[in-house]
């Protein structure tokens, strides 16, 4: 039983990081289009999520709760940003599996004789990991549905070279 409750924690720990994530992506999203040309930078947690950026925290919260009501709404698009860090994962992972691959095929001829299959395989790598990560970010590293959240605070913190914010959410049940 101990170990259910272990698991069960786990399990909504990481659905927690997932909603933010996807909720991190979705208030980028609105950010840039009101600020062109500010530069942002998120990470999410199961507590809320990091922006670092020259952002004034009204307007993150307004945009924030504007990015919730719109992911609530059914906008699943908004979950999705082609800057995430997780498509450079998926670059790493094809290239590297790839790579893997390419390199331990025939033994007998040396290594220098399969850069050419290697590198197709990285071009390949690089054109599908953008897919590939979408789909991760979709599937995986993101989650939009039903459960309830709310903004519990945006946060300044003081110090350092970056402006930085965090967005403080409690998620109810799905």
């Amino acid at each position: 039983m101990e170990e259910y409750f272990r698991w069960s924690g786990l399990k909504a720990t990481i659905n927690a990081t997932r909603r933010n994530h996807a909720l991190e992506h979705a208030t980028i999203h609105l950010l840039s289009q009101r600020l062109p040309g500010v530069r942002m930078v998120g990470r999410s947690t199961a507590g809320g999520f990091w922006l670092y950026g020259a952002i004034p925290v009204d307007l993150l919260r307004q945009m924030t709760e504007e990015a919730l009501s719109r992911l609530q709404g059914g906008e699943r698009r908004l979950a999705i940003h082609e800057n995430c860090g997780t498509n450079i994962v998926a670059l790493g992972l094809l290239a590297g599996v790839g790579g893997t691959i390419a390199l331990s095929g025939n033994k007998k001829r040396p290594w220098w004789d399969r850069l050419n299959v290697l590198t197709n395989i990285a071009i390949l790598s690089a054109m599908l990991s953008y897919p590939f990560g979408y789909w991760l970010q979709e599937h995986v590293t993101t989650r939009v549905d039903n459960a309830s959240g709310r903004i519990v605070a945006v946060e300044e913190k003081i110090g350092g070279q970056t402006p930085t914010r965090f967005v403080r959410i409690a998620w109810g049940p799905a």
